[in-house]
């Protein structure tokens, strides 16, 4: 339940980051839920870090 609630607290605060323009604090918040969590859309996760990279 807490792992669970700190992924969403991570992908929401990289969602945040991205929408105010700060894509290095978008992609630091997915980097940490994508290499520290088990996902099943860790593929979906790693793209929305490269899309952040890419700004």
């Amino acid at each position: 339940m807490i792992e669970e609630k700190k992924k969403e607290e991570l992908f929401f605060a990289g969602l945040l980051a991205y929408e105010e323009k700060d894509f290095f604090e978008a992609h630091e918040m997915w980097e940490e839920l994508w290499s520290e969590y088990y996902l099943d859309d860790k593929t979906f996760i790693q793209g929305l870090i490269q899309l952040a990279v890419s700004f």
